[in-house]
């Protein structure tokens, strides 16, 4: 009996230990079932699951770089970066995997790291990016400087550009984000100027011709029954409708105004 409680004692100075030891380690690198790796989602931020060309790279060289995870709450390990990784293993019925196990992360940190090993893989669309940014905000209740830490620091600005774009983009829009025809700087200024994504598309429109086009819009007029219209054209030209009341004093000044525009925008002066 005395030797039973000794052994009980010790067994349970064991599992403390082995749990304050995993409180203090950072991270360590382990080779986990597959069987380990739990069915959770929170982390993915891709929406490419073809898994084809992984799978034969894998065949090839082996798993060249682990999957990240941490442990789970009740039991197995939560993925943070890997999901192809690991659906291309589970694919090819491989038992095993390579993974790096994270410890004692925040739900922010954990988020930062599986944005931002993918960020500089540059495996992300640019759908990626601001849908995972709509993600935060709508599943985590994130602010938008949370949000922006996640993102390892950006500007609150540009989160605020990412959430309008994953909202108001049309499917088109959304298209073409995913299959990055558009860059989301395109996509913001193109729905700030009600630009739909076909023209946007077909002419293959550039951030600074549409601020430019904005500028234009935006001046003012000069003087009573003065006024300057601007559209885009056809062919990435801008129309520029001058109407004025015979008489009116201030023409010279707006005619001056819009040749200094045209030589930012290094048009003819026509």
């Amino acid at each position: 009996m005395f030797l039973k409680v000794i052994v009980f004692q010790l067994i349970k100075l064991l599992l403390i230990n082995n749990k304050l030891s995993k409180m203090s380690k950072r991270y360590e690198y382990l080779i986990l079932k597959l069987s380990q790796i739990v069915d959770d989602n929170t982390y993915r931020n891709r929406d490419d699951i073809n898994i084809d060309s992984l799978v034969r790279q894998i065949r090839q060289d082996g798993q060249l770089v682990p999957v990240i995870v941490e442990p789970a709450r009740q039991s197995g390990y939560r993925l943070i970066c890997g999901f192809r990784r690991t659906e291309a293993l589970r694919h090819m019925h491989r038992s095993e995997i390579e993974a790096k196990v994270m410890y004692n992360l925040t739900r922010e940190q954990a988020y930062h790291i599986a944005i931002s090993e993918n960020m500089e893989r540059g495996t992300l669309t640019p759908w990626d990016i601001v849908n995972t940014a709509l993600k935060l905000r709508e599943q985590e209740s994130y602010t938008n400087a949370q949000i922006a830490k996640v993102f390892g620091g950006v500007s609150i600005r540009t989160i605020q550009r990412y959430l309008r774009v994953a909202e108001k983009s049309s499917e088109e829009y959304k298209r073409a984000l995913k299959q990055s025809d558009l860059t989301i700087q395109q996509v913001y200024e193109a729905l700030k100027h009600n630009i739909p994504a076909s023209e946007m598309l077909s002419r293959g429109r550039s951030v600074r011709y549409l601020r430019e086009l904005s500028r234009l819009r935006g001046l003012p007029e000069y003087g009573e029954g003065t006024k300057l219209t601007c559209i885009g054209g056809p062919d990435g030209a801008i129309e520029v409708k001058l109407t004025y009341r015979p008489g009116e004093q201030r023409v010279n000044m707006m005619i001056k105004s819009l040749r200094l525009l045209l030589h930012d925008l290094e048009l003819p002066d026509q």
